[in-house]
């Protein structure tokens, strides 16, 4: 990753991860919402309204809505046109979890 990339991703990365720990327990999980913040901070920041970013990724529009608010589990499928839409790696729309295992630890350890 070079060293804009890796500003971008940090910028990213603490935006997110920043939002859902202000946010607190309104979230009914934290993880889906860092992953929605982050979809919705590349799409601003690649200058995209959820409509387009929607018809590049041949999803409905009111998928997207729901995967950066949060409220969607996204698919293996769905999050490949994501990443193939934003113009970014896989790696980079998982990051942010990546960098906070805190939010999905709980997931496995109470099932």
């Amino acid at each position: 990753m070079d060293v804009l990339s890796r500003l971008s991703f940090l910028s990213i990365e603490r935006k997110a991860y920043g939002t859902v720990m202000d946010q607190g327990p309104t979230h009914s999980d934290p993880a889906l919402y860092v992953f929605g913040q982050t979809i919705r901070l590349y799409r601003k920041q690649q200058g995209l309204k959820q409509k387009e970013l929607a018809a590049l990724a041949k999803l409905d529009y009111t998928y997207v809505s729901e995967i950066e608010r949060g409220k969607r589990n996204v698919t293996l499928l769905s999050l490949l046109r994501l990443a193939v839409a934003l113009k970014v790696p896989l790696s980079c729309l998982l990051q942010p979890l990546e960098a906070h295992p805190e939010l999905f630890t709980k997931i496995v350890s109470n099932s």
